[in-house]
This record gives C-alpha cells, structure tokens and sequence, in this order.
C-alpha cells in the first residue's frame, strides 16, 4: 500500500522541442580587417536541434541533438552512404545530462551540459555561435525559494579518447579538469543581488597550466540600474595577476532604455597579465563584430571599451526591440586606441516560437589593431578602413509534444 500511495503522488512531464535557425551574414570585416582586392563573403549557416526533456518528480534528463552546417558545403547527394568531410560540425549532442533531486533543495546534475553563472563574463552559453558552448561535468546545486542564497559547485575531469594509461591533453578550447564553486544572495524584493565565483582550470596535462580565477558580481535594479564586476586572474605563484573590471548604469523612460559603461580587462604589462574571459559569452560585450576574444585573437594587449547604449521596444504589446551601440576601444594600458564600433539589432516575434532578428555593424580600425591581426607594417600605414558586417536570422522554437500527468 505505500509503494502505491507512492506511485499516484508522483508527478511527470515529458517534452520534445526543436529548433531550426539558419542565419545568413555579409562579411566584409567580421573579426578581421578586409584589405585591398578582398571581397566580401556571403554565407548562410543553419543550427537545427532536436531535444527531448523527461522529468519525474525524483529526477529529470535531457537529451539534446544538435546539426550545424553551412549551406552549400555538404553535396546535394551522397554516393554510398557517406558525406565527405567539409570541416564544418554536423551531428552532434549539445546536451545529454541527468539531474537527481537530492533533497533539501539539492540537486545533481551529471553529463553535457550548459554551465551559465551571472552576467556570463566567465561562464556562458555562447548563444550566437550556432554551435553554442558546454561542458561534460558534474554540477551540485542548491536554490530554494524561501531563501535568498543560492550556491553552486561542480567539477570536471577529461582525457582525449578512452586511454590505458594517463596522456597529456592538448585539445583546442577543452580543458583537462575543471573545478567551481558560486554562490549568489538575492533578496526577495528582487532590487539587488551579490553573487561570487571562485574557479581553477587545468588546461594541459603535461606542462601544467592553470588558470585560477575569483569574481564578484553586484547589480541594483531601482530608481537606476547598476552593474559592477570585479575579476582577478592567476596562472599560479609568481606568475603574475590579471583583472576583469566593468560597470555600467542605465535608466529608463517609457519605451527606451538608455546605458553606458566601460569593460576593461588587463594586458600583459609590467605587474599584469592578460586576462582571458574563457568560457564567458564575449559577443554579448566587446562589439558585434567580434574582433575582441570572440573567437578572434588580438595579442595580449588588454582592452578598454568605453560604450554608450540605446534600445527600444515597439510594435504590437511593445514584443519587438531594436538598439544601437557605439564603442571606443583602447589596449588595456590605455596607450593607444584601437578603433570604434556601431552596432545596430533588431528582433520581432512573427508567430508564438518564430523570430526574425537582424542587424549592421560598422568598424573603423586603427593601424595598430590591424597589426595585433597579424598583417605586414606596410598594410599597418593604411589602417583597416570602414570594415562592414550585417545579418538576417529566423529562428523557429516549436514544442512539438508535451504532456503532463
């Protein structure tokens, strides 16, 4: 009788979602000056996902397929079964954990997964990049309603392939073992909110190379909105610190909301190093373009981006945005500047689950940040010019199946 009593108080959810967003671009400049008889590139690529989502009242798991492709680089018909390598990603899992209620408010989380904490400075889903960003790690987490602390820990250790014996790890944008631990206290008025993560990141095996980071994150909702955040970054003993500092403060009237702010993250410098945002959502902050540690190097200078932002709702129940950001960017030492950026976005809801979104983008570079991409001093005299970049996306959400019992 108390297994059956049990069993009728159980509750279930099971789910099946998609996506389909192909995104076309101009490039001419994305992430890298266009120079003298280059042209522009035109180029669609499309994310398409298929998840599943089953949660009991005792555990919940996702799975999550993900294909990512450029239109045009996979023939239109395959001989023998097989597609030939394009060295592009195609079929994959974005997701693929399990989660366990623990009790009082615990729960763990174990598998490939989003690790998204504060303003993804550090840590991001990296939501522009059709393939987004995650992370094969255990996560323990605590979050109760009646209690404004929220914490935080997790853990991650990796190998390339299924070895015998330990191998050095030197794969691109992974890392051999991961550790975290955050905490958050956030009031039930919902005006502020005070959060800390501490993180040390082994990079390779074999040298050791670790990258131990601290950070405070404070944001304050009304009359005005604030947002301060402090980073600070080591390789190990004597090997010098690096830092993360921004803010930014906004106000709003009516339909319009109006921010400035400055980011500024440390160079290699005399008492400094470079401070690198690993894993954060950097598109989100250093210009749309991403010429600034989006998937874009420019040595270690550092950067200063001082920026002032406008945006807007309009339409019907005030659903569609658009806004408009101007940049200033500088080295982290703040001796030279680099160039400046506008850039403009729009999205509009068309049917419950479908956007359209777009948006332009101008840069105007400096010499010297054409030389941090690489290119010869005597391209460097002629700076980069008015570098040009727009978009158009549609992205379709549907759920095509729920059912609750």
């Amino acid at each position: 009788m108390p297994v059956l009593a049990q069993k009728a108080s159980n509750s279930s959810s099971f789910s099946l979602d998609a996506q389909v967003r192909p995104r076309t671009e101009m490039r001419g400049g994305y992430r890298t000056p266009l120079l003298e008889g280059q042209h522009a590139a035109v180029l669609t690529d499309q994310r398409t996902r298929l998840g599943v989502r089953y949660a009991d009242t005792g555990f919940e798991l996702r799975v999550n397929f993900q294909d990512v492709r450029v239109w045009g680089a996979s023939p239109t018909m395959t001989t023998g079964g097989m597609e030939p390598s394009s060295g592009q990603v195609n079929l994959g899992l974005v997701e693929a954990w399990a989660s366990v209620n623990l009790g009082q408010s615990w729960k763990l989380t174990a598998g490939r997964q989003i690790i998204s904490l504060d303003n993804e400075r550090y840590f991001g889903t990296v939501g522009w990049a059709q393939t987004g960003r995650v992370h094969d790690a255990l996560m323990l987490r605590k979050s109760d309603d009646s209690s404004p602390w929220k914490w935080t820990l997790g853990g991650s250790y990796g190998q390339q392939q299924a070895v015998l014996i330990d191998q050095p790890f030197a794969l691109p944008g992974a890392y051999k073992a991961l550790a975290l631990a955050h905490g958050a206290y956030e009031p039930q008025d919902g005006v502020s909110r005070i959060s800390g993560l501490l993180t040390s990141v082994q990079r390779t095996a074999s040298p050791h190379r670790f990258e131990h980071t601290a950070g405070l994150t404070y944001s304050k909702k009304a009359p005005w909105s604030l947002v301060l955040e402090g980073y600070v970054q080591s390789a190990g003993a004597g090997a010098g610190t690096g830092y993360l500092l921004a803010g930014s403060l906004s106000t709003k009237t009516g339909r319009h909301q109006w921010t400035i702010g400055t980011d500024w993250l440390s160079g290699d410098q005399e008492n400094t190093v470079a401070f690198s945002p690993s894993f954060g959502t950097n598109h989100r902050y250093y210009g749309l373009m991403d010429y600034f540690y989006a998937g874009s190097g420019h040595g270690s200078v550092g950067l200063m981006d001082h920026f002032v932002k406008w945006a807007s709702t309009f339409g019907d129940g005030n659903t569609a945005k658009h806004s408009l950001t101007a940049h200033y960017f500088v080295k982290g030492d703040a001796s030279e500047m680099l160039g400046w950026e506008l850039d403009w976005a729009l999205s509009k809801p068309l049917h419950p689950g479908v956007t359209f979104s777009c948006g332009a983008s101008v840069l105007d570079g400096t010499g010297d940040l054409l030389e941090l991409k690489g290119w010869t001093e005597d391209l460097v005299a002629e700076g980069t010019g008015i570098q040009s970049w727009g978009w158009i996306m549609l992205s379709v959400n549907p759920t095509l199946f729920s059912q609750s019992k």
